[in-house]
This record gives structure tokens, sequence and C-alpha cells, in this order.
């Protein structure tokens, strides 16, 4: 969706539900029975400013979630150990539950 605020400004917002349609072949690379289909969110809002009201110069600024599904914590962790990376278990390994973001910025110059 987006949204003009001003002749200068306009604002975007993107929701996107993700899914698994078939999981079999994900259970048979991982070695790991039922895989859920459930993937995720993600989330995005972003900004675009055109400062002189024309395409030839423009800013982009935003950020992004993804918001973690049972499939997708399934697919990163091993049930037998709840470790994310089958072999790979140490103190800093990162926590699949946890949402994960970027942020973006961008300068578009065209002559």
């Amino acid at each position: 969706m987006d949204a003009e605020l001003t002749q200068t400004v306009k604002t975007i917002f993107n929701a996107n539900y993700l899914r698994f349609d078939r999981t079999e072949p994900l259970e048979y690379v991982l070695f790991q029975p039922r895989v859920r289909h459930e993937i995720g969110w993600d989330l995005s809002l972003g900004v675009v400013y055109r400062p002189f009201l024309i395409n030839n110069l423009s800013f982009n600024f935003g950020g992004a979630v993804f918001l973690a599904g049972k499939g997708f914590r399934d697919v990163y962790t091993d049930r037998s150990r709840n470790c994310p990376i089958p072999s790979f278990c140490t103190e800093t390994v990162p926590n699949p539950s946890k949402p994960q973001y970027s942020l973006f910025a961008q300068m578009k110059f065209i002559y």
C-alpha cells in the first residue's frame, strides 16, 4: 500500500504471509520429519523522498522485519537438541524464533 503524504514524500507499506506449499522435499533433504507449512510474516515500511518533484533524484529509506513461523523454526532447529543448524551449536548461534530485521537506504540519480 502506498500513501502520498505530500507531493515530495510517499510512504510504502508491504505485508506478506509466507507458507510452504509442500514440505516433503524439505523433510527429505533435512532428514527431519514433520516440517510445518508456515514460514512467517514479512513486513516492511519505507519512505520515498523526491526533493525536486521529478524522478531524476530520489531518496528511499526504510526497514523490514521477518516474524518467523513454525515451519521456519522447524527448518533451522534440530528438534533433538533444540539447536539451530545441526552440529553448529555454540553460545553465539542466532535464535530462529527471534524477529529478523534489515534497514535500507538508496539514493537514485538519473541523468
